[in-house]
């Protein structure tokens, strides 16, 4: 280094690093210098062909440069040789290095930083979600016992109030079997609350999931159990109140039946029929317990509805049989009219139903007539006819006619009374108090000669209907027969 040193101070640096640059062709020109170094003649022909080497480049190089390159490839004097690999050199390298280091390690650091976070993140995550699931589990758990715990609270106290125990024997064997459930189910709370007191912590349930997974489990079945339990209790606090209330009401319809009239044999049905649902309640047989009621409850009801009608038809006789009470009634129409009332009370007492009803409305009808008191006048409107005339042959305008005079009836009040009137010519009722009575040629031709002697007929009443009596007591010679329509 010190020979280097005073080259370059005694040589001027253009001359240097030209000598530098024959150095390297020199090099390049390796096979050539290995074979020209052997001799101070072979260094001069070396010289001389570097030389014309640079002369075919276009550069002119003094032959001093040359040698003195020469001389620094045997001397090696612009060879590199670098220093030991020691530790601080290393050091050395990596200071001079710095930022490309920094650089390389910060991308290290963010890669094993993101290789981090692409598990840990989701690990995180994942045991956070497993927590959150194992707390609503064991919230949904602690709810559910609660519940449980009030409705075992419930279910005794509907226990005791259905107390004391009826003598009935399936009712006693179902009580028995609501006690042992009750207690069965009381253990299992107790234990359940021992084991949710104050409950797993969630925290632990990624390093203890099996064991907490398993304590989760027998408590659902504990939990289920208890379930089962109670809602047995819960059908069964149904099926006593259930069968109580079919004999209750069993008791009801049966007490009913004094204040009924009936024969022997419906009484007769009627307590089989109490006998047979008291069996059915005391076996806890609760659907044909239930039939039994209905069947029982058909039968009183049709008693009831019988004697009901029965009381109505009676009620409907007495009012038919006064409504002639003080009435002057001719001979036949009185023994017409206690005929009917006879035939149905006989009929009414015996509850044959149709026939009484059947001679109840003979009777009314009856009444209704005898009952009625009206004047028939003859009809007279300006631009009505007050007589009118008819050919009883359908087929044609021939044969003797048949004559009619135009009524109306009218009441006590003056108001129009409604009859039924059939119709001669069709057979048709209907109820009007207009209508046509049939009479002779001479009285119709005598109600015309009044009308056409001034327009006003005179003589306008041609009958009256007196109460009591079944017809009207005609003024004019009638025929018989009665039309509606003309």
């Amino acid at each position: 280094m010190r020979a280097e040193t005073r080259t370059q101070e005694s040589i001027p640096l253009d001359k240097v690093m030209l000598a530098m640059d024959v150095v390297d062709t020199l090099r390049h020109q390796r096979a050539l210098v290995e074979s020209e170094l052997d001799g101070e003649q072979r260094e001069r022909r070396l010289i001389a062909r570097v030389q014309s080497v640079y002369e075919s480049q276009g550069m002119e190089v003094p032959e001093s440069v040359i040698a003195e390159g020469v001389k620094a490839l045997i001397e090696d004097r612009f060879t590199y040789d670098p220093p030991v690999r020691s530790f601080a050199v290393r050091m050395a390298e990596v200071y001079v290095e710095r930022r490309r280091w920094a650089l390389r390690l910060s991308i290290l650091l963010l890669v094993a930083s993101a290789v981090w976070a692409s598990f840990a993140i989701p690990a995180y995550y994942a045991r956070q979600s497993l927590i959150r699931d194992f707390r609503e589990v064991v919230a949904e758990t602690q709810t559910e016992l609660t519940q449980l715990i009030r409705r075992a609270k419930t279910l005794q106290g509907n226990k005791a109030a259905l107390l004391p125990v009826a003598a009935a024997k399936a009712e006693s064997e179902i009580m028995s079997d609501i006690t042992l459930h009750l207690k069965q189910s009381e253990a299992g709370i107790r234990e359940a609350q021992e084991a949710m007191d104050p409950g797993p912590d969630p925290e632990l349930y990624p390093k203890e999931q099996e064991r907490l997974d398993g304590m989760l489990t027998t408590q659902a079945e504990l939990l289920a159990r208890i379930t089962i339990d109670l809602r047995s209790v819960d059908d069964w606090l149904q099926l006593i109140r259930a069968l109580r209330s079919v004999q209750d009401r069993s008791t009801s319809l049966l007490a009913r039946l004094p204040r009924l009239e009936i024969d022997a044999q419906q009484g007769a049905q009627l307590n089989r029929m109490g006998a047979e649902l008291t069996r059915l309640v005391d076996q806890g047989e609760l659907e044909s317990a239930k039939a039994e009621l209905r069947r029982m409850e058909v039968t009183i009801r049709n008693i009831i509805q019988a004697e009901r009608a029965r009381a109505s038809r009676r009620t409907r006789l007495e009012r038919l049989s006064a409504s002639m009470n003080g009435v002057d009634l001719a001979p036949a129409v009185r023994r017409e009219y206690e005929g009917l009332v006879r035939a149905a009370k006989q009929a009414v007492d015996a509850g044959i139903g149709e026939s009484a009803d059947a001679r109840l409305t003979q009777l009314e009808s009856l009444v209704q007539v005898l009952d009625q008191s009206y004047e028939l006048r003859i009809f007279t409107r300006r631009g009505k006819r007050s007589g009118v005339w008819r050919y009883p042959n359908a087929r044609g305008r021939t044969g003797p006619r048949n004559y009619y005079i135009v009524v109306e009836a009218i009441g006590p009040n003056g108001r129009h009374v409604r009859l039924p009137i059939t119709n001669e010519e069709n057979q048709r009722v209907s109820r009007v108090s207009v209508f046509a009575i049939r009479v002779t040629e001479d009285a119709f031709e005598g109600v015309k000669k009044d009308k056409l002697d001034n327009g006003i007929i005179d003589n306008r009443l041609f009958g009256v209907k007196k109460r009591g009596e079944r017809e009207p007591e005609y003024r004019f010679p009638v025929a018989g027969g009665m039309i509606t329509r003309w």
